[in-house]
């Protein structure tokens, strides 16, 4: 991970802080949707939705609404390939957790699943890509008011629009008018505030030990398939049972069960 002091707005820490700013937020919606927005909520900060029939939870940086729209708002910097279906499955629970059980679902809000991502996606070199269904013979708009906003932070643009002027800061961190002076004076806040740097040093720790396991679980899965082609080696020349040669071989008792299962899930043992 990223020194504290060395983050920027396209760091998915940095972001997701940067919009829990109203002002800042609100402006971006309005930038990037082309429409007018009163006010907005936050509905609750990083909140995991979960849906029962699922069982699987999807943790929601920066989730707000206002009176007509729900949004969730993204950075993204990798795993560029998953975006269409995460923003389905980001679709799908974002409406079931705001439809009340006594709610029609005329009471749905129109959403937007929005992603800053730092590539072009689609090779147009649009800032803006904006999805929604429609028929494919006659171009009839389907209607569900869900929408897929991706925000390409790599196009080229003219610096002289507010629009090229805000993709020229997620790429340069160049301050060029009133809106980038904003972030720009917010992360700089965001550095100076203890709280902050706290918080994300236990981000970084949390996920140096999710490092740290998933070695740990690399380590004992290259451990278990050499005992266990030395397993089948020995129960092939000497023609003993799978028990035997595990006994034979010393195997530790804390790997036993799994090179066991390893060997009934994935080879003959009759060979």
């Amino acid at each position: 991970m990223k020194n504290f002091k060395d983050l920027t707005l396209t760091d998915d820490f940095m972001f997701s802080k940067v919009m829990r700013k109203k002002d800042i937020c609100k402006e971006f919606l309005e930038l990037i949707l082309d429409k007018k927005i009163e006010k907005i909520e936050y509905i609750e900060a990083e909140k995991t939705l979960n849906i029962d029939y699922d069982k699987r939870g999807v943790r929601l940086d920066v989730y707000l609404q206002d009176e007509t729209t729900v949004y969730n708002i993204e950075m993204q910097t990798s795993n560029f390939a998953n975006i269409p279906k995460r923003s389905r499955f980001y679709q799908s629970v974002m409406d079931v957790s705001s439809l009340g059980k006594a709610q029609d679902f005329d009471d749905l809000k129109e959403s937007y699943v929005i992603f800053v991502c730092t590539k072009d996606l689609f090779g147009y070199n649009e800032p803006i890509y904006d999805f929604v269904t429609y028929d494919k013979k006659h171009g009839i708009i389907y209607g569900d008011e869900a929408h897929t906003v991706i925000v390409n932070a790599n196009a080229e643009i003219s610096n002289e629009t507010k629009m090229g002027k805000f993709i020229n800061y997620l790429k340069h961190n160049e301050v060029s008018d009133d809106f980038t002076s904003s972030i720009d004076d917010t992360i700089n806040e965001i550095k100076l505030d203890g709280k902050m740097r706290g918080e994300y040093m236990v981000l970084e720790a949390k996920l140096m030990d999710a490092k740290r396991e998933g070695r740990e679980e690399g380590r004992e899965e290259g451990i278990i398939m050499t005992y266990v082609n030395q397993i089948r080696a020995i129960k092939k020349k000497e023609k003993i049972s799978i028990d035997e040669a595990l006994i034979k071989l010393y195997i530790p008792e804390e790997y036993w069960d799994k090179v066991k299962r390893e060997l009934l899930n994935k080879w003959f043992i009759f060979e």
